[in-house]
């Protein structure tokens, strides 16, 4: 059996990974245009947060204290879904709200 724990960080990290390669593949199908680059950087952003998540076990097997510092200010963002969820519809948002920004091209 899966601690309960576990699951709900790999659910958290999933969200993370399932975000980021949304808006990758948005950032990929409007052709990689300069216009577009928010796709990129929150999809790296995101992306990012997953793969952090997923090697989260390696850092704490080092025993050292700017490691541990960064590891308790990422560690809420990382592990409670509820908090992948917010930070995954802000970036959702947030691309909302820059393609609006940008004036139109057509």
């Amino acid at each position: 059996m899966i601690p309960v724990s576990t699951a709900l960080a790999v659910l958290g990290q999933t969200f993370y990974a399932l975000t980021g390669s949304f808006l990758l593949s948005l950032w990929f199908r409007r052709d990689r245009r300069r216009s577009g680059l928010h796709y990129l950087a929150l999809a790296i952003l995101l992306l990012g947060l997953a793969a952090f998540g997923s090697l989260l076990g390696f850092f704490v097997w080092e025993d050292r204290d700017a490691v541990v510092r960064i590891i308790d200010f990422f560690l809420p963002a990382v592990v409670l879904p509820w908090m992948a969820l917010l930070v995954c519809g802000s970036a959702i948002v947030l691309t909302g709200l820059l393609d609006r920004w940008q004036p139109s091209r057509r």
